[in-house]
């Protein structure tokens, strides 16, 4: 009958599930490798909750030590915590750390492989970032010749906070929008030769209405979703995520097709012996006669890397100085020290100084330590070939997390008050600033950051500006008691509102 047939079919595709199920447990490392299963189709995913970085990090410390794998959807992730485990993977064997893994949600984003974020290891993604290294670094990327364009910025954000704190008096503001804002245009700079005019620019309207309509809960909720897709791909056929999916590629979409505006208007205007931003660099790239640059430069790639810089250094930027504001509102003893340094000098702080103010530097280096904004990798990396790390044999292809949370709030290195915010573990007993490599904001190894230059100078001047031109305190009725955050992609601050000091 068709009941039986219809009971049948359903029992056999629990045998199927089940059995499929149990191959993906056991599926790749040679057994020696402990971990965690979690559940059937989702994997660990329903026991990470809002912040996978101390949850990676506890099991580490109470379960698995510091290499072990955690099943996310169907594929066993390797986990990397501590110092030692992220140094010997990604600093000593970084060749077999290098790859990238390839997924159903990525190749929907990026038309396929596109970009430099999520091109896997090989000729292509070795020629974007030798190119997207020496372009930047010739545009002035952490050289001194960027500063005014920073500080320009800055002045921006300046006149529009006064404005806002003088409106709104004791109820203080917002700083979400502004800080977007400031690092969005810094790094438009460095692309497109010109910051944005927000009340003209259609498309940048639209962005600064998502920042305003998202709240930092809100904006980790979406990234965990779709850190999810990532590994949970089917989920991407139900109707309400397909849709939300889509809305996400339009988005994408109208993006790609305002940088395509920027290109073209940069053909009609360039001089190739003097260029003037990444586009222009990239355009000389792809006039090469080299057969290797025509195959791996063109129109579709440059538009994506234009899209992997411009989201890099708005996003990760505005989400430190969020931050570091938050940790200096919330240490006035810190705030204080900080506001007598740059005073000393008796003018505004240029990049120059910056060796000459050691508690300012152990700041910085504290806020990456504290609150990193991409406390794990987003995007996995994966292993390019089987190899031994720690008596454990690896297999190649086998996704990677690089917890660095682990590194930066590891008990033994940061004894005795790793959760704690204090910058004088920095200096030495002459006061002096100390370099820790056991602080890795960009991350570490072929595929760290190339941005880090830029985005510590525009920490540097934020700092110093903010604090030689104000005196801010919470607004009326503002308590931010945990100082956790959440974390989707990046990791966010909890809100707060500011407003002059009375």
């Amino acid at each position: 009958s068709m009941e039986t047939l219809l009971t049948s079919a359903a029992i056999l595709t629990c045998v199927l599930f089940v059995v499929y199920d149990t191959w993906w447990r056991f599926l790749g490392t040679s057994g020696t490798l402990r971990g965690r299963n979690g559940f059937p189709v989702f994997g660990c995913f329903p026991l990470l909750g809002k912040n996978k970085e101390r949850v990676f990090m506890n099991w580490s410390r109470t379960s698995y030590g510091p290499i072990y794998y955690a099943r996310l959807g169907a594929s066993r992730v390797l986990v990397l915590n501590g110092y030692e485990a992220v140094r010997e993977a990604l600093v000593l064997r970084p060749q077999a750390f290098a790859g990238r893994c390839k997924t159903e949600l990525m190749k929907l984003l990026y038309e396929g492989q596109h970009g430099i974020m999520q091109l896997d290891h090989g000729p292509m993604w070795k020629a974007q970032r030798k190119f997207g290294q020496n372009a930047l670094g010739s545009l002035g990327m952490g050289k001194r010749s960027l500063q005014s364009k920073i500080v320009n910025e800055f002045n921006c954000l300046s006149s529009t906070l006064e404005e806002e704190l003088l409106a709104n008096g004791s109820k203080g503001a917002y700083l979400d929008e502004m800080l977007w804002l400031y690092a969005a245009n810094v790094i438009s700079l460095l692309i497109f030769n010109e910051s944005f005019d927000p009340d003209n620019e259609k498309w940048f309207g639209a962005m600064r209405e998502n920042i305003r309509s998202h709240t930092a809960s809100q904006c980790s909720r979406r990234e965990r979703f779709l850190y999810l897709l990532m590994y949970v791909p089917f989920l991407k056929n139900l109707p309400l995520v397909r849709q939300q999916l889509n809305v996400t590629i339009q988005g994408r979409k109208t993006k790609l097709a305002k940088f395509k505006q920027f290109v073209e208007n940069h053909r009609q205007s360039r001089d190739p012996d003097d260029p003037r931003d990444f586009i222009d660099c990239y355009l000389n790239t792809m006039d090469s006669k080299s057969a290797n640059d025509r195959l791996h430069f063109t129109e579709k790639q440059l538009l994506y890397f234009m899209n992997d810089l411009f989201i890099a250094g708005t996003e990760t930027s505005s989400n430190t100085n969020s931050w570091a504001l938050l940790l200096l509102l919330k240490n006035p003893e810190v705030m204080k020290r900080l506001r007598d340094e740059i005073d000393s000098l008796g003018r505004e702080p240029t990049l120059e100084d910056e060796y000459k103010m050691p508690y300012t530097r152990a700041v910085m280096q504290e806020i990456f330590r504290y609150r990193p904004a991409l406390p794990c990798n987003i995007i996995p990396r994966k292993t390019t070939t089987s190899i031994e790390l720690n008596g454990h044999s690896i297999p190649a292809g086998m996704p990677v997390i690089a917890n660095l949370w682990s590194v930066h709030h590891d008990p033994v290195t940061w004894a005795p008050d790793p959760e704690t915010f204090r910058p004088e573990r920095h200096l030495n007993r002459d006061g002096e600033f100390m370099t820790s490599d056991h602080v890795m904001p960009f991350s570490v190894g072929l595929r760290s950051c190339i941005g880090r230059n830029l985005a510590r100078n525009e920490l540097f001047i934020f700092l110093t500006s903010i604090l030689r031109r104000f005196n801010l305190e919470f607004a009326d009725g503002c308590y931010v008691d945990d100082m956790t955050g959440e974390s989707g992609l990046l990791l966010h601050p909890p809100p707060y509102k500011l407003s002059f000091s009375s």
